[in-house]
């Protein structure tokens, strides 16, 4: 996943540093992030159902 990371004397999980920068983000932030991601995988989906079409 992420490398782990120190917080002080504690090394944190990438997943609980995600969890903490995801939790101070306002809402239309969270918002935006989440419409970028679906686009991003929306084009990732696209882009392998053209190279499966070009495959045959």
């Amino acid at each position: 996943m992420g490398e782990v990371r120190q917080r002080g004397d504690v090394a944190e999980h990438p997943l609980v540093v995600a969890r903490r920068v995801w939790r101070s983000l306002s809402e239309d932030e969270r918002r935006t992030r989440l419409e970028r991601l679906r686009d991003q995988q929306r084009a990732a989906v696209e882009d392998d159902v053209r190279r499966l079409r070009l495959s045959r």
